[in-house]
């Protein structure tokens, strides 16, 4: 798995993608609590 991981690093793209991921679920989870947070006032 760890030499799995160094070769997709290689790859800008790959990279690219794996932050955009990230960023998206850090950005859905925001949202998600931001929301519950409505809910519960």
């Amino acid at each position: 798995m760890g030499l799995w991981d160094f070769r997709y690093v290689k790859s800008p793209a790959m990279v690219f993608g794996r932050v955009a991921t990230l960023v998206d679920f850090c950005h859905v989870t925001m949202v998600l609590q931001f929301k519950l947070n409505e809910i519960q006032r």
